[in-house]
C-alpha cells in the first residue's frame, strides 16, 4: 500500500546466469510446487531414467494410472504426461529392481474394494517394469487380499530377490474384521508368485519392514486403524519364507495413523515411532527380541498424516519427518523432530506447506542436503530444499507495534541499505505510530525506533516530499480521517507528524507526481466515503487541501500507472465493497488522468473477484500493455483475478486464481529470475504467503505457500540484502510482527 505499488518497482526482471546459460531459479524461498501428472497424488521417488537425479511417481485413483515426473537438473520437475495404466484404484506404489537388470521398476497397490460391498473383492499389485529411461512396459497384475492400503518392497524369504508386501484391510464395514499382510515372493523376472496372506491387526492402514528380533529375518510391523480405537501396531515376526507368525500388539498412546522404524537410540536395535491422532508421536525403544520399551510421548503437530525416518541434519542420527493437518480446514505443514541419538527428540520445527500427504525425503537439487517433497491433495507436489543442518528456509520474525496494517521500504538512513517502515493501527496512545527496521545488509533487520502518526493508520508510502534528499513517509489514518506527513532526518529518524485531511475512513495512501511538476503528489483512498482524495504537494512537506474524486463502494487499493497510454499518471481502485447487488461481480474503478493533477469520472464496469481489496499493475502477456491484479476479501475464498488491459483505460476479465483464504495484500516481481512477472499474495484466514509463478502469457500457476505470522494483512517485496533476488516483508496483524522471507 505503499510506492512499491509504483510501476518501476513493479517491473524488477532479473536473470541467474549460471554456467554461461541463462536458468530459471526455480524454488523460490526453499520451495516450490510442482504440477503431479495426470493429477495425482505423490506416492514414491526413484531414479528411473538413471540420471543421478531423484524422479518423482504420481498416482491416479481417479484415472488408475501412475505418472513419473522426472527431475531437471535446475531442481525442477518435468511433468511430460508420462502417464501408464494401472489396475484399478491404486492407492500406493514403491520401487524395486524385480527382474534384476539394475533398472528400477514400479509396484502399486490397487484398492477395488466398493464402499457398499461386503465382503470386498480380491486387490491386485501392478507391477511395471522399467526401461531405464524414464519409461515403464505395461503393467502385470497379481492378485493380493482384499482392499490394498499400503504397499513395500523387501527379501522376505532370504533368496535376495526383492518380493512385495501389502497390507490388506479385508473389510471396510466391519470392524471386527482381521486384516491381512499379503505377501508375493518374486521370481527374480519381474514376475511373483501367488500371494502368502497372514494376519495382522484389525483394520490395518500401514506398514514397515525389519529385522526387530535380530534373527536375520525381516520383520513387519503394521498400524491398526484408528477408527477402531486399538491404540496399538501388530508385530508380524517373520519366518523367512514369506509367512510370519501370529501378530503381537504393541501399544502406543493413541490411535496409530503413521508409523516409521529407525535405530534412534544408535543401540544397533530397530525402534519404532508411531504418529497418534493426538498428535503425539509414540517412540517405542526396541529390546531386540522382538520387544519394545514402554512409550515416551513427543508432541508432533496436529493432525500427523504421514511420517518417515531419515538424518535431516547429517549428524549420523535418525529425525523425523511429518506431514500434518493445522487447526485451519484443508492446510497442512510439515513437522520436524530432530533426534539427539539416545531416542529423544528436540521440539519440534513446523513449515507450512499449504496441504498435505505422502512425504519423502532425498536430495532434489544436487547439493548434498536432505530436501523434503510432499504431496499435496490439490494434484502438487511441494519440494523443500533442506538446509543441512534439520531446518528449511523460513520467514525470520520480528517484533513491530500494535496491530501493524501497512508495511514500505526505503533507505531512510542513508547507507545503501534497504530499511522498513510499518504502520501500526492498534496502538493504545491514543495515536497510531510507524516503527522504523533498519537494514543490516544481510536481510536481517533492528528496530530502530516508533514515530506517532495520526489516529489508526492503515496505509503508508514513502517518496521525498521536501526535495532535501531523504525519505519522507505518509501514512493514511482510518480513525481521524487524515494523512500523516514525517519528513525524514535522513538518519532513519523522523520529525513530528503534520497531518491532512482526506475523506471519510481513509485506506490506502500512494505517492505520485499527478500534476507534472516534479513534486510528489498523495493518492488517498477512503473506505466509507467511497472515494479518492488527491493531495497536491507543494515541494516543502505541505499539501493544498484534498479534492475528491467519487469511486466505487468501499475504496481500499489502489495502484497509479498509465493505464490509456497518454503520457499521464492513472489510477485504478479496488472497490472493496462490490458487488452490491446479487449477481453483480466485485469492480475496480479506473479514473484517468487529466495531467493537471485532475481526474475524470471513475468508469467501473470491469468485472473483478468478488469484494476486491487490493490490486497491482503490470504487463503479465507481454504485449505491452498494463493489466492488473486484483486479490479478493472474502473469509472462505481467496483468489486473485487477471483483468487484461487494453491500452485504453479498459480492462477484461480473463481468469482467476486460488491463492488461500481471504487475500490481501499483493505485489508483483520476478521472484524465480526467469524474466517474467509472478505474484505474491498474502492470505489473512490461512496465515501464508501465496506465490504466483508468471508464465509471461498472462496465466499463472502456484510457486509455494508459506506460514507466514498471524492475520498477515500487507506485504512489500524488495531486494534487503543486495543479491539481485527478489525478499518479501510481511506485516502481521494478528501477531504484531514482521514476516521476512529471504531468497538465498
Amino acid at each position: 500500500m505503499g510506492s512499491s505499488r509504483n510501476l518501476g518497482f513493479l517491473l524488477l526482471a532479473l536473470s541467474l546466469e549460471t554456467a554461461g546459460q541463462t536458468s530459471p531459479l526455480v524454488y523460490v524461498y526453499g520451495r516450490a510446487d510442482f504440477p503431479a501428472s495426470n493429477g495425482g497424488l505423490l506416492a514414491t521417488s526413484g531414479d528411473f531414467n538413471r540420471d543421478q537425479r531423484p524422479d518423482l511417481v504420481a498416482i491416479s485413483y481417479e484415472s488408475n494410472s501412475a505418472a513419473v515426473l522426472l527431475g531437471q537438473p535446475d531442481g525442477s520437475f518435468d511433468d511430460g504426461g508420462r502417464s501408464y495404466p494401472v489396475g484399478s484404484e491404486p492407492v500406493g506404489a514403491a520401487v524395486g529392481d524385480f527382474n534384476g537388470d539394475g533398472i528400477l521398476d514400479l509396484v502399486v497397490a490397487n484398492q477395488i474394494c466398493p464402499p457398499s460391498t461386503e465382503p470386498c473383492p480380491p486387490g491386485s499389485i501392478s507391477i511395471l517394469l522399467g526401461n531405464g529411461d524414464g519409461t515403464f512396459a505395461d503393467h502385470a497384475d497379481y492378485e493380493t487380499a482384499a482392499d490394498p492400503v499400503a504397499v513395500l518392497v523387501g527379501d522376505f524369504n532370504g533368496d535376495g530377490i526383492p518380493d512385495v508386501a501389502v497390507a490388506a484391510a479385508v473389510s471396510r464395514i466391519n470392524s471386527g474384521s482381521p486384516g491381512f499382510v499379503s505377501i508375493l515372493l518374486g521370481n527374480g523376472d519381474g514376475t511373483f508368485q501367488p500371494h502368502l496372506d497372514s494376519p495382522a491387526g484389525t483394520g490395518v492402514i500401514a506398514l514397515v519392514a525389519g529385522d526387530f528380533n535380530g534373527d536375520g529375518l525381516l520383520d513387519l510391523v503394521v498400524d491398526n486403524h484408528p477408527s477402531f480405537a486399538s491404540h496399538t501396531v501388530s508385530l508380524l515376526v517373520g519366518n523367512g519364507d514369506g509367512t510370519f507368525q501370529p501378530p503381537s500388539n504393541v501399544t502406543a498412546s493413541g490411535d496409530p495413523v503413521a508409523i516409521a522404524a529407525a535405530d534412534f537410540n544408535l543401540d544397533q536395535k530397530l525402534d519404532l515411532a508411531v504418529a497418534t491422532g493426538t498428535g503425539s508421536i509414540s517412540i517405542l525403544l526396541g529390546n531386540g527380541d522382538g520387544t519394545f520399551q514402554p512409550f515416551v510421548d513427543y508432541p508432533g503437530g496436529f493432525g500427523p498424516f504421514r511420517m518417515i525416518a531419515t538424518d535431516l541434519n547429517q549428524d549420523g542420527m535418525p529425525d523425523l519427518a511429518l506431514s500434518i493437518t493445522t487447526n485451519i480446514a484443508s492446510h497442512g505443514a510439515v513437522s520436524l523432530l530432530l533426534g539427539n541419538g539416545d531416542g529423544s527428540f528436540r521440539p519440534r520445527l513446523e513449515y507450512a506447506t499449504g496441504n498435505f500427504g505422502q512425504i519423502i525425503a532425498d536430495d532434489f537439487n544436487g547439493d548434498v542436503k536432505v530436501d523434503l517433497a510432499v504431496g499435496n491433495t490439490r494434484s502438487t507436489v511441494t519440494v523443500l530444499l533442506g538446509e543441512g543442518d534439520g531446518t528449511f528456509p523460513h520467514a525470520t520474525e520480528y517484533a513491530s507495534g500494535q496491530g501493524p496494517a501497512a508495511i514500505v521500504m526505503g533507505d531512510f538512513n542513508r547507507d545503501g541499505v534497504v530499511d522498513l517502515a510499518v504502520a501500526n493501527s492498534a496502538c493504545n496512545c491514543p495515536r497510531g505510530s510507524v516503527s522504523i527496521f533498519l537494514g543490516i545488509g544481510d536481510g536481517t533487520f533492528t528496530r530502530a525506533a516508533d514515530f506517532p502518526t495520526g489516529t489508526e493508520p492503515t496505509g503508508l508510502t514513502v517518496a521525498d516530499f521536501n526535495l532535501d534528499g531523504k525519505l519522507d513517509l505518509a501514512v493514511a489514518n482510518a480513525g481521524d480521517n487524515t494523512v500523516s506527513i514525517l519528513l525524514g532526518n535522513g538518519d532513519g529518524t523522523f520529525l513530528p507528524a503534520m497531518d491532512f485531511a482526506t475523506g471519510t475512513a481513509p485506506h490506502s495512501v500512494i505517492a505520485v507526481d499527478f500534476n507534472l511538476d516534479g513534486l510528489a503528489d498523495l493518492a488517498v483512498t477512503n473506505l466509507q466515503a467511497g472515494s479518492v482524495s488527491i493531495l497536491i504537494g507543494n515541494g516543502n512537506g505541505t499539501f493544498n487541501p484534498r479534492v475528491d474524486y467519487d469511486a466505487g463502494p468501499g475504496a481500499a487499493g489502489i495502484v497509479a500507472a498509465d493505464f490509456n497510454r497518454d503520457g499521464l499518471i492513472d489510477l485504478a481502485v479496488a472497490d472493496s465493497n462490490t458487488p452490491i447487488r446479487l449477481g453483480d461481480r466485485g469492480r475496480i474503478s479506473i479514473l484517468l488522468g487529466n495531467g493537471d493533477g485532475t481526474f475524470q469520472s471513475h468508469a467501473d464496469s470491469f468485472s473483478a473477484s468478488l469484494r476486491p481489496f487490493d490490486l497491482v499493475a503490470g504487463d503479465f502477456d507481454g504485449d505491452g500493455q498494463l493489466d492488473l491484479a486484483v486479490t479478493t476479501n472474502l473469509n472462505e475464498i481467496g483468489t486473485v483475478s487477471i483483468l487484461r488491459g487494453a491500452g485504453d483505460g479498459t480492462f477484461e476479465m480473463t481468469t482467476n486464481y486460488s491463492t488461500g483464504r481471504s487475500a490481501r495484500g499483493i505485489a508483483a516481481g520476478d521472484f524465480n529470475l526467469d524474466g517474467k512477472l509472478d505474484l505474491a499474495i498474502v492470505n489473512v484466514n490461512t496465515n501464508t504467503l501465496a506465490i504466483l509463478k508468471g508464465k509471461g502469457d498472462g496465466t499463472f500457476q502456484s510457486q509455494s505457500r508459506y506460514g507466514a505470522g498471524i492475520l498477515p494483512i500487507a506485504l512489500v517485496a524488495g531486494d534487503f540484502n543486495s543479491d539481485g533476488a527478489l525478499d518479501v516483508a510481511i506485516a502481521n496483524l494478528g501477531s504484531n510482527t514482521i514476516s521476512v522471507f529471504i531468497e538465498r
